[in-house]
């Protein structure tokens, strides 16, 4: 890969981390998992550049009340606030795709077809039009940053 920082190397500035689905279908402890996207941060930081995080997104499933679903309720409840933690400690930019890009119906939710298009038949993979969406959310959060700095909002 290139090397990190927008200095003479002509690498990249920002590095997003959208990780931990995966390790929650798999029971692995919140914990763990906050400590290992930490880990994928400071590796990040280290090579000269900012990672943006992202929350763990819904699955279409996860209102379903079984013991699985209710189970990973909760794990990803505790990695989402852990990862709004991170965030918040370090400075970093956070998007939060739980709340921006639903997945799920039911309690009283219920999906916009665009809404619906973001998410694969699977309901965990998103599809062309929902990566376009989380594109659009990143870089909307990395825009305001931009923003800020050519109005002296940062040095």
């Amino acid at each position: 890969p290139p090397p990190a920082g927008g200095g003479g190397g002509g690498g990249w500035t920002h590095v997003v981390i959208l990780a931990g689905t995966n390790d929650l279908g798999r029971a692995a402890k919140p914990g763990l998992v906050i400590r290992n996207l930490d880990q994928l941060r400071a590796v990040v930081a280290r090579a000269g550049a900012e990672a943006v995080l992202v929350t763990v997104p819904e699955h279409r499933d996860e209102r379903d009340s079984g013991p699985f679903f209710t189970k990973f309720r909760e794990a990803k409840r505790e990695v989402n606030e852990g990862i709004q933690a991170l965030a918040a400690e370090h400075g970093l930019k956070l998007v939060d795709m739980h709340a921006l890009v639903p997945a799920s119906e039911g309690g009283g939710v219920e999906l916009s077809e665009e809404q619906k298009a973001c998410w694969d038949s699977d309901g965990l993979h998103l599809t062309p039009a929902g990566s376009r969406r989380l594109a659009e959310l990143l870089h909307e959060a990395l825009r305001e940053d931009a923003s800020a700095a050519l109005a002296g909002g940062e040095e």
